[in-house]
């Protein structure tokens, strides 16, 4: 990478940390149930005076990069979703009406994600703290990615001695 590329982008990361900015994508669980319908909820705010108007894209990826349950829009006013034929990944993200033009923030959208049957999966969010002018200069761009495992179900050793023995007098 260029030193000087590589300088700048050093220098953002620790500017939109010394603003606090935050990316959070709330109400996720420890570990999913599959076919469980979890409400969510993504957040983004950055504390400059001059953040206007805000956006997110979210997916949520299997381990070969293939769509990992099934993403929902529970306010389509403000959100909406890209839905890609077959496991192409598909992504949920605002609407124009959803950028909350003109509110100093935090803002936030909700969502629900239908857990697959997959060993894991992982959450790519994407928000952005925009300062209203059209122009991408000034603009905050932030990410995040959060891996979430199946929760394990737990059996009972003795189960399967237990069930034979209610057919062992047959």
């Amino acid at each position: 990478m260029n030193p000087e590329l590589a300088k700048t982008l050093q220098s953002m990361v620790e500017a939109a940390f010394a603003r606090q900015s935050q990316l959070q994508l709330l109400n996720l669980p420890a570990a999913f149930v599959p076919g469980n319908a979890y409400d969510l909820m993504v957040r983004v705010y950055d504390p400059e005076p001059l953040r206007l108007a805000w956006g997110f894209e979210l997916t949520v990826l299997d381990a070969g990069a293939q769509q990992a349950g099934d993403l929902v829009v529970l306010d389509p006013v403000e959100t909406q979703l890209s839905d890609n034929a077959g496991t192409a990944a598909d992504f949920i993200k605002h609407t124009f009406g959803g950028t909350h033009e003109g509110s100093p923030g935090p803002t936030t959208w909700p969502i629900r994600w239908i857990a697959p049957n997959l060993p894991s999966v992982t959450f790519y969010l994407a928000g952005n703290a925009a300062n209203d002018s059209e122009d991408p200069a000034g603009d905050y761009i932030y990410t995040t990615a959060a891996v979430l495992n199946q929760a394990s179900t737990a059996t009972d050793p003795g189960s399967w001695g237990k069930i034979k023995a209610l057919y062992a007098g047959d």
